[in-house]
């Protein structure tokens, strides 16, 4: 230890300048040159080289044999071989807030380790302690002056970056990034742990920065509470990225302390700065069992930068978004349940065991995690993308299938290697098919065999989506084999849309054939479409007028397991076609002289208003059950009818004759026979379409305007007659059966079963009192309307053809269904095709019987129009008659 006096200036007063001579010590060589000493020792320090412990200067004793004085040590020996000058002690003691000052002012200036070590590479050779160092390993006469211990240059750049981050900290230099936190609420003390030997560092609000002197890495250093109730208060932890741990403790009354989570050093907090706790093993903010911490944000995803995480817990957090990118490939535990965050990827590691997610994820990656054993998610409503390979223990199969039966997913990408998977539903397949077919970045390979049947559609689909499933490519499907005979093209045919893609498909013979390995498909010509030739799409460039027929063949090929082509035609036309009777109607509102097997069929067109194309109407496919038509007066009061009927609300109503429909007493026909002769007229005395114009009963046809409200129609809306008549009927059957006269009659409604069965049910109910009671339902008409055809479950009814839009034909809509069922269901004798013919040739519509059917149209208070359709007779018919009926539509 010396002492110099120095005058700074002239004129100025002395100061005394401190020095310790001990270079050696101070670089960490002893006097022999082994590395002896560590970073981290201060003046006060012991050191024992044998265990690594570094232990404090306790004092000294007086050894009464030898007369010296030996130094006192918690461990070791002293690590400044001029530990013992009483001076440096007083000068410690005198000036340690000048020391600290004069160190910030030292680095403020620039000191810093790069320089010194700049400056030691400058003159390392020529300093004799080097030849000292390395002459005392005995290497100075081998000329090898770098062999002590390698290149000392490494050890001293090792020694001047830690020398410098340990004296920052311990003079709160504060040189280094920090991890922030916003507090509200009281807590909990805080533990820190740290990668190497560092005064720990931290800061409660705006107070001083309290410091613990933290020597073996992983060890706490613990700071008591601040006691007070935080407020958005700001607590900084320098040196984050020194930081391997920030946890809380309690003191418990006997002495010991015990950790838990970050979340207990408040009652709600956010974060900045993860991002520079590059170290950090483990971060834990655990809410689950207290109230939800709506502070944390989304700034806590950085913490994906540390490459030494092994832990990473929070919960309960519900405005945490955003995705976890984690780069540590030592992650154990992750677990994010109640936040929102919206995306997970991790590195390959065997160190991964377990994943908890919240209901909000979006993105799931996991690769090649070979102990990943625990794998759930909340939820999965959000989820877009899954990515899970080489996981053999986590079980994926499950969470991909929880998933795929929610029909409300929106999961659209889907990665999986190597799967080997049995008893997989087919329906869960094809439901991967498609997304590989809407997205091509999926991926699956491996071996799946499927519980239920794969019809031609999705073997088709497995082809496009995945190539060869049956062993040659790299998703292998095991399924149950059927061979193809034959196969037709279905589809809309008629392509009337420039610049729209159509679909066409393959109806299969059988419909659940499917050993083939190839469909392709070809069109002839493509100058009004082009066609996509694995899918069959048609893409409409350009369309013509109906009357050119511009047209096209396609042509699909199947190739079979065994090699055989099978192959289909079909010609489509590129134009709007317009409707025809005899068309085929289909739910959707759609027609053509075509059966397309991808549309359910719900009726058959017969009607074309000549005047107004609009204007159509369709006879339902089969007849529905015979039914008396309705009311009927019989003066014995016997097993026909009624004698009378009084109503209590409305004594004066009259329950027989509809008040509201006008009876038509003509039939306008020259005969009582519907023939060539009287209903047919070509010249231009008749329509458009080669019928006579005529009136009564026959001209009751088509469409009519509404006089008043009725049924959901306005005054003055365009509506079909028989639609008309037929809500005029069920309105005056429900005056009758909602009187309290009638109280004993069940009323139909929509009972669970649909209205159709509830009258039924109603209808059954009624003839258990008397056959004659099922007419106060006027069963004829009110089936009709409520009557509604099946669809397939991904089809949707077109609005015209559901409930109550249904309807019993007005007596001309009755008489041209006749003609078209007299004209037969074949061909004319000039081998002309029958309008009916097609619809029944495709087994899509049953003829009409040669029974009488009943219309809507009232004859008087006993009497309604039906026709008999053995012979074309027409006739008003006693209403009790339980005739034939068929439902119409518009």
């Amino acid at each position: 230890m010396t002492i110099a006096l120095v005058r700074l200036k002239a004129d100025g007063p002395k100061i005394a300048f401190f020095f310790l001579r001990d270079t050696d010590t101070s670089k960490m060589f002893n006097n022999r040159g082994p590395l002896a000493f560590r970073f981290f020792h201060e003046w006060n320090d012991s050191y024992d080289a044998s265990t690594g412990k570094t232990g404090t200067i306790l004092g000294e004793t007086y050894d009464e044999e030898t007369q010296q004085y030996n130094v006192l040590c918690s461990a070791g020996t002293p690590v400044y071989n001029g530990r013992l000058s009483g001076l440096f002690d007083c000068v410690n003691m005198a000036w340690s807030n000048e020391r600290r000052a004069m160190y910030l002012a030292m680095r403020s200036a620039g000191l810093n380790a790069a320089d010194m070590m700049a400056m030691y590479n400058e003159f390392w050779g020529q300093w004799s302690e080097v030849l000292y160092n390395t002459d005392g390993m005995g290497y100075a006469n081998t000329a090898r002056f770098d062999m002590a211990y390698g290149d000392k240059r490494e050890v001293y750049k090792y020694f001047y970056r830690y020398r410098q981050r340990y004296m920052d900290s311990k003079f709160n230099a504060n040189t280094s990034q920090a991890l922030e936190l916003r507090l509200w609420g009281p807590g909990a003390g805080v533990a820190l742990r740290h990668y190497c030997p560092i005064y720990a560092s931290l800061n409660w609000g705006a107070g001083d920065i309290k410091t613990v002197r933290s020597l073996e890495p992983g060890q706490p250093a613990f700071f008591p509470t601040s006691g007070n109730n935080n407020t958005e208060t700001t607590f900084t932890v320098y040196d984050a990225d020194l930081l391997t741990e920030i946890s809380t403790y309690v003191d418990m009354p006997d002495g010991t302390k015990v950790e838990s989570g970050l979340q207990a050093i408040s009652t709600s907090l956010d974060v900045t700065g993860l991002e520079f706790c590059r170290r950090l093993k483990s971060f834990v903010l655990d809410y689950s069992e207290k109230a939800p911490n709506t502070n944390l944000s989304n700034r806590v995803t950085n913490i994906g930068t540390s490459k030494s995480l092994q832990k990473l817990v929070i919960r309960n957090c519900p405005n945490v978004t955003g995705a976890f990118n984690l780069q540590s490939e030592q992650i154990r535990e992750v677990d994010l349940r109640d936040t929102k965050a919206g995306g997970l990827s991790i590195p390959e590691t065997d160190s991964l065991v377990s994943v908890q997610l919240g209901a909000h994820i979006r993105t799931l990656a996991l690769n090649g995690m070979g102990n990943l054993a625990t794998l759930t998610l909340q939820g999965h409503s959000l989820l877009t993308k899954l990515e899970i390979n080489d996981c053999p223990k986590a079980n994926t199969r499950a969470l991909l299938e929880s998933i795929l039966q929610d029909d409300s997913n929106v999961l659209s990408e889907v990665k999986m290697r190597g799967i080997r998977w049995t008893g997989f539903s087919v329906a869960y397949l094809e439901k991967l098919t498609d997304m590989k077919l809407a997205n091509p970045d999926c991926d699956i390979t491996g071996e799946i065999t499927v519980t239920g049947g794969i019809n031609f559609a999705l073997k088709a689909k497995l082809i496009r989506a995945w190539g060869n499933v049956d062993g040659e490519g790299t998703l292998k499907i095991n399924y149950t084999k059927r061979a193809l005979n034959s196969a037709s093209i279905i589809g809309d045919i008629y392509m009337g849309e420039a610049g729209k893609d159509y679909y066409l498909a393959v109806q299969p013979d059988p419909l659940n054939a499917n050993r083939f390995v190839s469909v392709k498909w070809f069109i002839s010509s493509t100058e009004y479409g082009t066609i996509d030739p694995d899918s069959g799409v048609v893409h409409v460039k350009k369309t013509g007028e109906e009357a050119n027929n511009p047209s096209a063949t396609v042509t699909c090929e199947i190739t079979t397991d065994t090699g055989d082509v099978i192959t289909a035609k079909q010609v489509i036309g590129f134009y709007v076609r317009s409707c025809k009777v005899g068309d085929i109607v289909f739910c959707d509102g759609t027609y053509s002289d075509v059966m397309d097997g991808s549309k359910t069929p719900v009726g058959v067109c017969f009607y074309i208003n000549p005047e107004n194309k609009a204007e159509r109407l369709c006879m339902g496919l089969a007849n529905l059950p015979s039914m008396p038509w309705g009311l009927y007066r019989e003066a014995s009061n016997g097993t026909n009818g009624f004698d009378s009927i009084t109503l209590e609300d409305r004594p004066a109503y009259n329950c027989f004759d509809i008040p509201s429909i006008q009876n038509i007493t003509s039939r306008g026909l020259t005969t009582d026979y519907i023939t060539e002769e009287t209903y047919r007229d070509e010249s231009s005395a008749g329509d458009a379409d080669g019928y006579r114009r005529v009136t009564g009963a026959a001209g009751s046809i088509g469409f009519t305007e509404a006089t008043e409200a009725i049924g959901g129609y306005e005054r003055g809306d365009k509506l079909p007659i028989g639609l008309y008549n037929t809500l005029r009927i069920i309105a005056h059957r429900d005056i009758i059966i909602n009187d309290p006269t009638f109280d004993e009659l069940p009323k139909p409604g929509d009972d669970g079963a649909g209205l159709y069965q509830s009258l039924i049910n109603c209808i059954a109910a009624a003839n258990t009192i008397a056959p004659k009671y099922r007419q106060f339902y006027y069963p004829a008409a009110s089936l009709c309307n409520a009557y509604e055809p099946g669809v397939k479950a991904n089809e949707t009814l077109a609005p015209c053809f559901r409930q109550g839009k249904w309807f019993l034909p007005a007596s001309g809509d009755l008489f041209r269904m006749y003609w078209l069922h007299h004209l037969g269901y074949t061909y004319n004798d000039d081998g002309e095709k029958m309008p009916l013919q097609g619809a029944v040739e495709a087994g899509v519509l049953t003829a009409l019987s040669n029974a009488y059917y009943w219309s809507s149209t009232e004859y008087s208070e006993n009497y309604a129009w039906g026709v008999y359709f053995n012979n074309g007779s027409t006739w008003n018919i006693i209403k009790y008659y339980g005739y034939a009926v068929r439902a119409v539509a518009a």
